[in-house]
């Protein structure tokens, strides 16, 4: 975190036996900041959303941290699944198995034994909006921009996380149309804890963070686990109904002209087949 943590007690870049491609994770002062650096963009690829469900849930393996920050490097917050790649498991009759690896990742960010704190630069989109939406607290930079552009796809998925941010309305609009939300918006709604300028981001949820740790570990993580279960939002149902969802909808001409038209710049032709 650039003029915030110079130095790390502990840098973690392999998990598992597998070294971390795209995340890393350094420990220091009883939090864990998590760092996803996948330039341009910080698209999801699989490896990378793959890191993702393996950094939190090993997050839960260690006592010695006690609040967790899952930032990005570079201009913006992951802005959603890589596109290629998405083709590519569906050329290779592998969504289904890459959709269920993404939707853990996204409940390892919620589920995460301590409070996650994220911190939003850019555009938060698609599954980098679930990432945030999974979190305890969002502080985002001026002009951050949150949403799920899959609809202009052809792709269903992500609207389990939109209750914890915005009203039922909002999210409907959000999801049928694509539209963006800004984080001065969102804030109004109760969806963002703070917005600061982008050079004091990370500063910010540092702060957050070490405001946190003065409550001591035991009961963030009791917490973590009571919270949870008052949301009642069900995001295992609810993911697995946008899997199967997502699932129907690789079938159909309309999903390949939306992700072409997508590629090509250019509205696309829907047939509704």
């Amino acid at each position: 975190m650039k003029g915030v943590i110079r130095l790390s007690d502990i840098k973690i870049t392999n998990i598992n036996g597998k070294d971390l491609k795209y995340l890393s994770l350094e420990i220091k002062e009883n939090v864990g900041v998590i760092t996803i650096n996948n330039p341009p963009v910080n698209a999801l690829s699989e490896q990378a959303y793959t890191e993702v469900g393996d950094i939190f849930e090993y997050v839960n393996s260690r006592d010695d941290i006690w609040v967790c920050i899952f930032r990005a490097e570079g201009k913006t917050y992951p802005v959603g699944l890589d596109v290629h790649g998405f083709l590519d498991n569906i050329a290779n009759d592998r969504q289904l198995e890459s959709a269920e690896t993404f939707y853990r990742s996204t409940l390892a960010v919620y589920n995460c034994r301590v409070p996650v704190i994220s911190a939003v630069q850019g555009f938060a989109l698609g599954g980098g909006l679930c990432y945030a939406a999974g979190s305890d607290f969002i502080i985002a930079a001026e002009g951050a921009k949150f949403g799920f552009p899959e609809v202009k796809l052809g792709v269903v998925g992500g609207g389990a996380h939109l209750p914890r941010l915005v009203p039922p309305i909002v999210s409907r609009n959000m999801m049928f149309t694509g539209e963006f939300i800004s984080a001065e918006d969102l804030y109004k709604f109760g969806g963002i804890t703070q917005i600061v300028p982008r050079e004091k981001l990370d500063e910010a949820a540092w702060e957050k963070a070490t405001e946190l740790k003065t409550r001591g570990p035991l009961v963030l993580r009791h917490l973590k686990v009571c919270m949870n279960a008052q949301d009642d939002y069900q995001m295992d149902r609810k993911n697995q109904e946008e899997i199967m969802h997502t699932w129907e909808m690789t079938k159909t001409e309309d999903l390949v002209e939306g992700v072409k038209a997508f590629l090509e710049k250019r509205t696309p032709v829907h047939k509704g087949r």
